[in-house]
């Protein structure tokens, strides 16, 4: 058998049984613990911890120690790859929803960073929950960052508001927003009223901007457009390394772009 098969088999082995890639998930980080003790956190029978116990033994990811049972070192290697292999299928799974409207090249955070994110999506009775997301967020601000493929009159309202009372905002846009904001009478006013402040930055892109992201005090939101600039998901997360990426993706189109405000 190759290196590759048998690989695949031990993970086919542990990932037929959860309580078998439980039990050893738990020997791997905690430690020594008995037959009784891993009755109790999993609340399964003796037989079946019995069973997935010598199941473990025999394929020596577990050996018998004074007290109990501990995970080998293969045992250990084997329980974090497979911790990995399940996150990542769980968040893949969760995002299955919103694959349709990510673009086919620019999109590429580190998936583990997405574990934690809360989609909101776009529905027939509320196509623009999305948006009303983005907006509430707007409320609060303090300071953020922008890059915007799309804009919202609503949403540019509150921002003019927020940064009236005191926030801080920069935003790099596509040109054609960058013009709405300048030309289109709805959004003169609340675009005025953003630069007047003086605690306003507008920057115009020199490329496409594929989705949006904005960089809030603790938090970072990616938003996701149809071919028709219709929003379509709404991705949110404190997550540190989601929004470390973030801003290096604000950034690079910042360095590029060309300042108007």
């Amino acid at each position: 058998m190759s290196d590759t098969a048998a690989a695949i088999e031990t993970i086919e082995f542990v990932a037929r049984s959860a309580c078998r890639a439980e039990i050893l998930a738990a020997l791997a980080s905690d430690g020594c613990l008995s037959r009784a003790n891993l009755r109790d956190r999993f609340d399964v029978s003796r037989t079946t911890v019995g069973r997935n116990i010598t199941a473990l033994e025999d394929r020596e990811l577990i050996r018998r120690t004074n007290g109990g049972y501990v995970a080998t070192h293969t045992g250990k290697a084997v329980a974090a790859s497979f911790g990995d292999l399940v996150e990542t299928v769980e968040v893949a799974t969760k995002l299955e929803s919103i694959v349709q409207w990510l673009p086919d090249e620019g999109f590429d955070p580190d998936i583990a960073s997405l574990a934690d994110v809360e989609v909101t999506l776009a529905g027939e009775g509320d196509p623009y929950a999305p948006v009303n997301r983005h907006e509430e967020s707007l409320r609060t601000i303090e300071e953020g960052r922008a890059l915007l493929a799309v804009t919202g009159l609503s949403p540019m309202r509150t921002l003019a508001e927020r940064v009236e009372e005191g926030a801080t905002f920069e935003a790099v846009v596509e040109p054609d927003v960058a013009e709405t904001f300048r030309s289109n009478p709805s959004y003169a006013d609340c675009y005025e009223t953003l630069v007047d402040t003086g605690r306003f930055e507008l920057s115009v892109a020199d490329e496409p901007i594929p989705y949006s992201v904005v960089l809030f005090d603790d938090s970072v939101q990616v938003g996701l457009e149809d071919d028709d600039g219709l929003p379509r998901a709404l991705l949110e997360s404190d997550s540190a390394a989601l929004r470390e990426w973030g801003t290096a993706v604000y950034e690079r189109y910042e360095r590029d772009a060309e300042r108007l405000v």
